[in-house]
């Protein structure tokens, strides 16, 4: 049965930030335009010191609203709040006569603080500014801010909400750090992503908030969008991943296909660099698989730090941000490819437009001449047409998808380049599809695509308030480099997507949601006011649950060691890893085994969606007592939980963890997930642990 359901647009408006680059997303963007980096001795802390994750998430949510003229307070907008880690610093002083968690002879349960629960946390946020709606929180590891972002896209896409305000923090603290030191993973030094120098990272703190609306005018100009994006697992490991790349590139993958464009429209990366070995070789692989290691890439973790549950969301607005003036950032640091793939990384800062394009390392030397390559080309251009000047306002498609040897291209031909941000006055910005990708403990991965679809100012193609002026004279005395009107050097290519000035949005297909042949189920959620689109879908039935698994059984709970030997034991499946696993992933694996014991599905169609109400917090008090295990360490993330779930049972679809979703909310995302088309099935529910309470209602929800 035939229906016609409208799927809105969904704009990204005003945002805010605080890191250590500044307490605003202008002023980070200027200092990252000056190569500056908030990174000292290996970290990067926030300007101002933050006693709470309230203190940091307030002001920044207080800028987005009164700059957009939103209130929480209304039904129509949903606050949601991705955190990894939230208040755990908590944890160092426990309760009140506790003395601290750490070394406690009770194992750190007695005297818990309220505010470390991540609901809690939440809640007062939301209550501060009057919420309407109690708010969602995300914990999906180093993921959390991209997972938030994809899914504050799908809640005003159906129309459950007119906006969405997405805020991703987090705090620096000795719980945090001594984790990541037990994995030996930090560099005492400025982080080098993809370079052959790189040697771990660098950990950061910081506060991120975007607008996600139905409303146009309250998009920031020019429009960016967020098309659709993707979460995947490897199935491979929970702290390290995946060889191959292949998780990534599957979210990244189902990311272009929901965002209905194909990977040739992509025209510029910003991946989560996070220079370590095994993260930077298993990105570049992605993109190698995606054949789109000609595309500009950069990692930002070596200006701001990895700023956890915040990254994904500073980083997205700063990937936005970049679309906006038509700018590729330089990779703080990077000289030399250091991946296992060649990618299209450069160090200094580059000016994009016109057709897409192919870089050297660092640009090439000089800018090439009429429609020709850069004269410091290095290595060979091997696009099907070489058609790079002028600003072309048509798609340049690529003739090959083999890699080049080596530096692959040069600068670019400097028709395009010469004049205003416009190249020769047809085309516009030159990125027009940006893809951002995040990859975690557990396995997990995420991907999103956003959409730069005009709506320029005047002001704006005249370089004011942050825009760009390309001239052939204004070059300064960098060589081959253009500089914009402040007088910041650029390396010069000719890269990235089209767009053209006919851009309007109610007319154009590309600043649209195609949804061709989706599923829909009866109790889809009902359309509020807001910029929509009608699209055609096919009602081909709806999902329904299967089969249930609630442990442990009615009556008395057992103690936990004798209840899970008991139930691993009858499961019959050995696994010589179970007894390494933490409690609430022992439970949760347990239970989905259970629910899966006569069904068999495709990696990529099966996915798991869970909540519960104390996180990671079992674990989280073990860790606190002695810091300096990375066995435990990595358990304190809840969608560890999940991430074992994935591994035994090879499941590569969405994997998210929300803290305090309600039982309704978890069923509904999950039925959305095969409604839309990107499942076919979904294990959904609760798996909760904590001191002696303990249960798992798990779900499997199929067509």
């Amino acid at each position: 049965m035939e229906k016609k359901v409208e799927h809105r647009i969904a704009y990204l408006g005003s945002s805010s930030m605080r890191c250590a680059l500044g307490n605003s997303t202008e002023n980070v963007f200027e200092r990252i335009m000056r190569y500056e980096s908030g990174v000292k001795d290996g970290f990067a802390h926030t300007e101002q010191h933050y006693e709470s994750i309230e203190a940091l998430a307030i002001p920044c949510i207080d800028e987005v609203l009164e700059n957009s003229d939103v209130s929480l307070a209304t039904p129509d907008t949903l606050l949601i709040l991705s955190t990894t880690k939230g208040n755990v610093q908590l944890l160092e002083k426990g309760g009140a006569g506790d003395g601290g968690l750490r070394g406690a002879g009770d194992g750190g349960l007695r005297g818990v603080p309220e505010d470390v629960f991540l609901g809690v946390t939440a809640n007062k946020i939301a209550s501060h500014f009057n919420a309407a709606n109690k708010p969602l929180v995300i914990s999906n590891a180093c993921i959390s801010g991209v997972s938030a972002i994809i899914v504050a896209q799908r809640l005003v896409a159906d129309g459950t909400y007119n906006n969405v305000v997405v805020v991703g923090a987090d705090i620096l603290c000795p719980f945090i750090v001594e984790g990541f030191r037990s994995f030996k993973s930090l560099d005492s030094n400025r982080c080098k992503p993809y370079d052959t120098m790189r040697s771990g990272l660098n950990l950061g703190e910081g506060c991120g908030t975007v607008l996600v609306t139905s409303f146009a005018d309250k998009a920031v100009q020019p429009v960016v969008t967020v098309c659709g994006g993707s979460i995947s697992n490897d199935a491979n490991h929970i702290s390290g991943p995946s060889r191959t790349g292949d998780g990534l590139y599957f979210a990244m993958k189902k990311a272009v296909e929901n965002s209905g464009i194909t990977f040739d429209d992509i025209s510029f990366l910003n991946m989560h660099g996070t220079a370590t070995a095994y993260n930077d070789d298993m990105e570049s692989k992605a993109v190698n698989l995606a054949g789109l290691n000609d595309v500009p890439l950069n990692g930002l973790k070596s200006y701001l730090g990895h700023t956890l549950g915040a990254s994904g969301v500073i980083e997205v607005v700063l990937a936005a941000e970049q679309m906006r003036r038509g700018i590729v950032f330089g990779t703080l640091g990077y000289e030399n490819n250091g991946v296992a793939c060649p990618l299209n990384v450069c160090g200094e800062h580059r000016l994009v437009g016109g057709a897409r394009g192919t870089c050297g390392e660092r640009a090439g030397g000089e800018r090439g001449s009429g429609d020709g390559m850069g004269a410091g080309a290095a290595g060979s251009e091997r696009r099907g047409s070489v058609g790079m000047g002028a600003g072309v306002a048509g798609s340049e498609r690529r003739g090959s998808r083999d890699v080049c040897e080596g530096a692959a291209g040069g600068a670019g031909g400097s028709a395009g380049v010469a004049g205003d941000v416009r190249g020769s006055g047809e085309g516009m910005w030159g990125v027009r599809y940006a893809l951002k990708t995040a990859s975690g403990f557990g396995g997990c991965n995420a991907a999103v695509v956003l959409a730069e679809c005009g709506g320029v100012s005047e002001g704006a193609v005249q370089g004011n308030d942050g825009g760009m002026q390309r001239t052939d004279e204004d070059t300064g005395e960098c060589g081959g480099h253009v500089r914009d009107s402040s007088g910041y050097p650029f390396a010069s290519c000719q890269t990235g997507g089209y767009r053209t000035d006919e851009c309007a949005l109610q007319n154009d297909d590309s600043c649209r949601e195609v949804v061709n042949e989706q599923k829909i189920g009866a109790d889809s959620p009902t359309l509020r006011k807001g910029t929509s689109l009608e699209t055609e879908r096919i009602f081909c039935g709806s999902p329904a649950v299967r089969k249930s698994v609630s442990l442990p059984s009615a009556g008395a709970r057992p103690n936990f060691d004798e209840f899970i030997r008991e139930k691993y034991h009858g499961l019959g499946q050995p696994n010589l890893k179970f007894f390494k696993m933490d409690n609430l992933a022992k439970l949760g694996y347990v239970a989905a085994a259970e629910l899966l014991d006569d069904y068999d599905f495709e990696p990529s169609e099966i996915g798991i969606v869970l909540s519960n109400h104390s996180a990671s917090l079992d674990t989280d008090i073990r860790h606190q007592r002695v810091l300096t295990s990375p066995a435990v360490f990595v358990y304190t993330l809840p969608n560890v939980t999940a991430g074992e779930i994935c591994i035994h049972h090879h499941i590569m679809g969405e994997n998210t963890f929300f803290i305090d979703a309600s039982p309704e909310f978890i069923e509904r995302y999950a039925r959305s997930l095969i409604e839309s088309g990107e499942l076919k099935a979904v294990i959904f529910g609760e798996v909760e642990l904590f001191k002696e309470n303990y249960y798992a209602n798990l779900k499997l929800l199929c067509l």
